[in-house]
């Protein structure tokens, strides 16, 4: 038995929502942190992303460039020290940044989130079925005998025994815990699921297992996914869209073909130079030098010029202008977007082969 109930032809929107307009738009994020001497950081600096029904869109880059405090922004949960200085985030045109959204309404029900450490996101002194059932409840307003048995069918939808269900959270393998994550996340059939790196700290059988799951859940549930992780081939195989991340900002993005196949922007190459290909034989995997930058003081320019082997003086004095070309790929580097049109030159070519949309 399916617990689906999400059909997003069927939702009940919250007030100031509009079926005919975008599911998630985000447009000029720019969020940032005050630090305990008084300085401000500044996290996520003018990102735009978006995502469709049954769309996946993958958010990539190395630790540090941003891609939780963007899901921190989306579901309103920044630390105290955060804020969020300018641009929108709007759920079927609701902007969610603007004063007095509603939020409690939203999260969850519309929006939900999958975090990497189940250990953590789940109360350890509650049995799973209950946790999945006390989100049905609160956000749903469904009675307790209701919840329980919506609780009891999604937990099968996700692939936990029926024997485990009233199972603590420690009495869980961990790719059982990450499964009970899954099924509160789906709980109120949200409209936006975001992974969170959900299968950190896996091994590998297991990952491929709850990847799959997600994957099938997508497009089971007709859901928007977007899925934060450091594997590019995760994103090759699953999602429709990436964008990658750097100090903050999204330096290139579009279509995975695209952005995979013919790389434009020297960090998007060097990612997918660091990537091990086992088809490839003898391949020197290329170590991109150097480290993200402080953001709390970030280099002039454009912020992977330190770094960048191709860069020249214009990169370390000029923010690079993001364009976006015919084929909706968005790019803001200088040696591409101000030259002859022609990606610069590989750091690491050939690129390792990523099956693309295996799923």
């Amino acid at each position: 038995m399916s617990s689906n109930v999400g059909a997003d032809h069927v939702r009940q929107l919250p007030a100031g929502a509009d079926a005919a307009s975008p599911l998630l738009e985000i447009s000029g994020l720019r969020v940032s942190f005050t630090l305990s001497d008084g300085r401000r950081l500044t996290a996520v600096d003018g990102i735009n992303l978006s995502v469709a029904p049954s769309e996946a869109v993958g958010l990539a880059g190395e630790s540090g460039s941003g891609k939780s405090t963007v899901v921190g922004a989306i579901m309103g949960l920044l630390a105290p020290n955060g804020r969020i200085d300018a641009g929108s985030i709007r759920y079927r045109g609701l902007n969610l940044v603007a004063k007095g959204a509603p939020l409690r309404r939203t999260r969850w029900r519309e929006i939900a989130v999958v975090f990497q450490g189940s250990l953590v996101a789940l109360n350890p002194v509650i049995k799973v079925r209950d946790q999945v059932a006390e989100a049905i409840e609160l956000r749903l307003g469904e009675p307790a005998e209701v919840a329980q048995e919506k609780a009891k069918h999604l937990l099968h939808d996700v692939g936990i025994p029926e024997k485990r269900i009233n199972a603590y959270p420690h009495q869980l393998s961990g790719g059982q815990r990450q499964r009970a994550m899954l099924a509160v996340a789906l709980s109120c059939s949200p409209a936006v699921l975001i992974g969170d790196e959900p299968t950190t700290a896996l091994d590998v059988i297991v990952q491929a297992q709850i990847l799959e799951l997600l994957d099938r859940m997508r497009q089971e549930y007709g859901l928007g996914l977007i899925l934060i992780t450091h594997d590019l081939a995760v994103i090759a195989d699953m999602c429709d869209r990436v964008a990658i991340m750097y100090a903050g900002r999204i330096v290139e993005s579009g279509s995975v073909k695209e952005i995979f196949s013919t790389p434009r922007h020297p960090y998007t190459q060097a990612l997918l130079g660091a990537a091990p290909d086992a088809r490839a034989g003898r391949r020197t995997i290329k170590v991109l030098e150097g480290h993200p930058p402080d953001l709390s003081a970030l280099p002039p320019g454009c912020h992977f010029a330190p770094r960048c082997p191709l860069a020249d003086a214009r990169c370390r004095e000029e923010d690079p202008p993001t364009i976006e070309y015919a084929d909706r790929v968005t790019l803001a580097c200088h040696r591409y977007s101000l030259g002859d049109g022609k990606p610069p030159t590989p750091i690491d070519a050939p690129y390792p082969t990523l099956e693309l949309g295996k799923r």
